[in-house]
């Protein structure tokens, strides 16, 4: 609201706005509330981007490496999208996570994780949100980036819309030319 406030010239450019999921979780329901009312009424899409928080630590690991942190960090999304739920929100947008450098073998890894992306997309198909995947960190490799070859094959396979991160598929050398993203 702040931000819209101070750039009132913001809808003649643009559509909507993509909100770190983590600042949705850090406001009490009471003010999402009343803030989400004011953002509709100024109709500003609102897309919640949950990449920054797919960290495995201090925040939220979905490959099940650690009895009940991933439970503990699907129940955090599960809270998050119920808040995006006042602003109307349609979109979420989710990455790959770096493989977890403990016992778990990559193919585990990537069992565990496709298992929690099938559940976050049952979360969000309850509050008719419509998930992206974008390449971003490598499970397979943690000094690497996955190719959005890869991102869109695996958003694909579960459902999601495919997200171009356009500065990792640069970083990879990739040719742009040929990605056709659902969303940049």
């Amino acid at each position: 609201k702040e931000y819209l406030l101070a750039h009132p010239s913001f809808s003649n450019y643009f559509g909507g706005v993509k909100i770190p999921a983590s600042a949705l979780e850090r406001l009490d329901e009471k003010t999402v509330q009343a803030e989400a009312q004011w953002v509709k009424r100024q109709k500003v899409d609102v897309m919640v981007d949950f990449t920054g928080m797919l960290d495995h630590y201090p925040n939220i690991s979905l490959l099940y490496n650690i009895p009940g942190r991933t439970e503990e960090g699907l129940n955090r999304i599960r809270s998050i999208l119920h808040k995006a739920e006042y602003y109307s929100t349609t979109k979420a947008i989710l990455s790959f996570q770096r493989h977890a450098e403990n016992t778990l073998s990559i193919e585990k890894a990537e069992e565990n994780f496709r298992r929690a992306l099938t559940e976050i997309a049952a979360m969000a198909e309850e509050k008719g949100i419509t998930l992206y995947l974008q390449n971003s960190r490598s499970l397979k490799e943690h000094t690497s980036f996955s190719t959005f070859k890869e991102a869109r094959e695996t958003a694909q396979q579960l459902g999601f819309k495919s997200a171009l991160n356009v500065g990792h598929s640069l970083a990879l050398g990739e040719n742009l030319e040929t990605a056709a993203p659902d969303g940049i």
